[in-house]
Formats: C-alpha cells, sequence, structure tokens
C-alpha cells in the first residue's frame, strides 16, 4: 500500500487518502501516521539562561566593589609610606639642646656661679625630658604606623588574592552564562511526532449483496428471474454488471448478464435454458463485477438452478 503525504502548512488539519490495491488480503490492519516538522524554532530552557546571566551579573559587581577596595588600601599604604619618609626626615632634623654651664674661679661668686649652673642644668634636664618624650611618642607612633602599614600590607595581599580569585570565579560564571545563552539560543529543529495507531478494517469489495435467493426453479427451455438488490458503500456510484458462470456441468446453460447502473440498485437476472439444459441441481456462480476508485474488482455469489425436465410432448 503506497505511503502517501500531505502538507497542511501552518495548519491544524488535513485528510489523506489511502488506495489499498485489489490484491490486498481483507481484515483488520492499524498503522501510525508519523507528523514531522523542519525548522522548528526551539530554545532550550531559556530561563535558565537568564538565571545565569544575573548571577553572573550580579558577581561582577562584586568583583568591581572588591578591586575598589584593594586599590583604596594600595593607595592607604603608599600615603603611610610617604607620611614615614616624613617622620624619619624630622627625626633626623631633631636636635637635643644640652646646657652649658660655665666656672667662675673665684671663690666669692662660687655660690652664685653654682646657682646659675644649677638652673640652667635644671632647664637642661627638662628639656632632655621634654626631648626625651617626644622621641618616646614618635617611637610609638612610628611603631603604630609600621604596624598599620604591615596590617593595609597584609589586607592589600589579600585583597589581591581574593581579586584574583574573584576574576577565576567571575571567568568561570561568564563562560558558564555564555554556554547557557548559546544553548538557549532559538535555532531550527526538526520534529518527528507519530500519531496513536490508527485501525482500518478493509473488506473484499464496496459492495453489499440482498435479496438473493439461494436455490431457483426452473424448467427445461424455460426463463426465470432472479432477483437481487446492491447496496454501494465507501461512497462508490459506479455501474455493477452481474453475470452467470455456469460450470461445464451444466450443459446448455447460458451466460445471461444484468447491467445495474450507478442510480440502481435492484435489478433482476433474466435466465432463458434451452429445452436442451442438462436437468437436476446445478450451483451456479453469479459474478459481480466494478470498477472501484480505477481498480477492477469482482466477486461471486452461488445460486443453486433447480432444473426441471421439460414435459413429454402430448400423444398425436
Amino acid at each position: 500500500m503506497n505511503s502517501p503525504q500531505v502538507a497542511i502548512g501552518g495548519g491544524t488539519a488535513g485528510e489523506f487518502e489511502l488506495r489499498p490495491p485489489a490484491t490486498i488480503p481483507p481484515g483488520t490492519y492499524s498503522f501510525i501516521l508519523a507528523g514531522a516538522m523542519q525548522g522548528l524554532q526551539y530554545a532550550r530552557n531559556p530561563e535558565a539562561a537568564t538565571k545565569a546571566k544575573g548571577k553572573a551579573d550580579a558577581f561582577a559587581t562584586v568583583v568591581t566593589e572588591t578591586q575598589a577596595a584593594g586599590q583604596a588600601a594600595v593607595q592607604a599604604t603608599t600615603v603611610i609610606t610617604a607620611a614615614e619618609q616624613g617622620l624619619a626626615a624630622a627625626t633626623k632634623r631633631l636636635e637635643t639642646a644640652p646646657g652649658d654651664v660655665a666656672l667662675q674661679a673665684e671663690v666669692v661668686k662660687a655660690r652664685q656661679m653654682l646657682d646659675d649652673a644649677t638652673a640652667k642644668g635644671k632647664l637642661a634636664t627638662e628639656a632632655m625630658v621634654t626631648a626625651t618624650a617626644k622621641q618616646e611618642e614618635s617611637v610609638v607612633k612610628r611603631t603604630a604606623a609600621e604596624e598599620t602599614k604591615q596590617r593595609m600590607e597584609e589586607g592589600a595581599r589579600e585583597a589581591l588574592k581574593l581579586s584574583q580569585l574573584a576574576q577565576q570565579e567571575k571567568q568561570r560564571l561568564d563562560q558558564k552564562a555564555q554556554q547557557q545563552q548559546s544553548q538557549s539560543a532559538p535555532r531550527g529543529i526538526n520534529v518527528n511526532l507519530p500519531s496513536p495507531p490508527v485501525i482500518i478494517k478493509i473488506v473484499d469489495h464496496p459492495l453489499q449483496v440482498g435479496n438473493l435467493p439461494e436455490r431457483v426453479a426452473v424448467k427445461a427451455g424455460g426463463m426465470v428471474e432472479v432477483p437481487l438488490r446492491v447496496e454501494r458503500l465507501f461512497g462508490f456510484t459506479g455501474d455493477v454488471t452481474v453475470q452467470c458462470q455456469p460450470p461445464s456441468t451444466a450443459g446448455g446453460f447460458p451466460q445471461a448478464s444484468l447491467n445495474l447502473p450507478g442510480a440502481t440498485a435492484d435489478g433482476k437476472l433474466v435466465v432463458s435454458l434451452p429445452p436442451t439444459a442438462l436437468p437436476g441441481e446445478h450451483r451456479v456462480p453469479l459474478r459481480f463485477s466494478l470498477n472501484f476508485n480505477g481498480q477492477p474488482l469482482s466477486f461471486e455469489r452461488p445460486v443453486v438452478f433447480v432444473v426441471e425436465p421439460t414435459d413429454p410432448a402430448p400423444p398425436k
């Protein structure tokens, strides 16, 4: 059986025609319809691609903020280094002022000179104490600045390390987002959709024969009408020819025929027997012939003809 193809385009329904050959055995058959579509625009999981893109964008914002914080830390370290260099230069310029006591040779002026020396010594001591305190404060500040610098440098290194890791993670997320975008991009695909099984029943022919007697009686040399009715099925509206197909054992039996036009359902096959017809029961097939969808079909239905002998001629 040929497999027809039907293109329905953008429609939702269509029809196709099956033409079983005349040689196909009658029975029940099943088949499926294979629907095919070419170039269907399909996007694979576009929601996942959108989520991946949003995640990558959010992480890119975090990376940008981290890089900005790292740059600020580097700038702060640079400022501290400049301040330390300025402090070192100021420390080198720091000078102490020790007191200078002049001794008087004269005994008379010895106490006065001692008092003056004591006063200057006191001033020198106070200046030394002040200088020492300033030096200690400078050392404390310098130590604190050094510790701050170390923490800032360590923070800068951690920030740089974190920035590198974040950059790697950003690249990974960007690649994943690009893959998701590429996979979810609409593209043409070919789709095959099988239908549920379709069951069809194939019969011998598109006719139902009725009103056909199983037996008819006729005398040799006589005539008999065989009534019959045909019901056309499956949209068949053509002519039907009925013809006797007598076997060789039915000597002298004629090949009577009947034509039923498309609009005719009932008919009578007229069979005229010659006087020489062989008496007895003869099983004679009636052949029904038609042309259905360009294919010649025929089938037979038997009728038993009971041929009676002719009446003897009256004596003269």
